[in-house]
């Protein structure tokens, strides 16, 4: 009987383990995939600790040369800290929060970004900011536009 019990344990233990890593395959497939740029950052000091390849694109440069920088730095100095407040507010509530910020991403460009964010609770129990970046500079050009008349 006890015998019977420790290989029902185990079957529940590997089933979990196996849907942990389908979830986490799952996932890792949902944000190499998105369009607009991905980023994983510390919970903390904002440091960039994954990008998905669109952040690559847009930000032009590749994965080891953007892990680690600060998500910070390429937001423009005065809209810095209402970026670091919903960051805050998002991490302590875990309530995701959506911020338009004009960011400098390199290559000369300037974008209106929209950052999605929101936690993320790692199976390793790390817990990052997940930001999601949708370049808005068009749409607001265009209510610019609109606004004139």
């Amino acid at each position: 009987m006890a015998e019977s019990s420790r290989k029902s344990e185990s079957v529940e233990e590997s089933s979990e383990v196996i849907a942990g890593i389908s979830s986490q395959a799952k996932y890792t497939d949902l944000f190499e995939r998105l369009m607009d740029p991905g980023f994983l950052l510390h919970s903390e000091s904002y440091e960039i600790r994954d990008v998905n390849s669109a952040a690559e694109r847009v930000f032009g440069a590749d994965r080891d040369s953007l892990i680690t920088k600060s998500f910070l730095g390429w937001v423009e100095a005065e809209q810095r800290d209402s970026l670091e407040k919903a960051f805050r507010i998002a991490r302590r509530r875990y309530y995701p929060r959506q911020v338009r910020a004009w960011m400098n991403p390199g290559l000369g460009s300037r974008i209106l970004g929209e950052a999605s964010i929101c936690m993320l609770l790692l199976q390793s129990g790390e817990e990052v900011v997940q930001v999601i970046v949708k370049d808005v500079t068009r749409v607001w050009e265009a209510e610019q536009a609109i606004a004139k008349y």
